[in-house]
């Protein structure tokens, strides 16, 4: 189960407040729902290096975890 929802797929949702959100609250252990589709590709292409930059800075590491 996910303990975050980042919210790239909402338009409404600015990249940064969808990254202010994850510096905020996100903790080890947590895992962040990051969409892989069409509606989300070029925000992604902005979000997901800032995401990554954002975890390492706060000494947390990552994995990717497949459906």
């Amino acid at each position: 189960m996910w303990s975050l929802l980042s919210y790239d797929y909402d338009k409404n949702v600015t990249i940064e407040l969808v990254l202010k959100n994850a510096q905020k609250e996100i903790k080890a252990g947590d895992i962040l729902v990051v969409h892989d589709n069409e509606k989300v590709e070029e925000r992604l292409k902005e979000l997901l290096p800032e995401l990554v930059r954002n975890i390492r800075e706060k000494g947390l590491n990552f994995k990717t975890i497949s459906a």
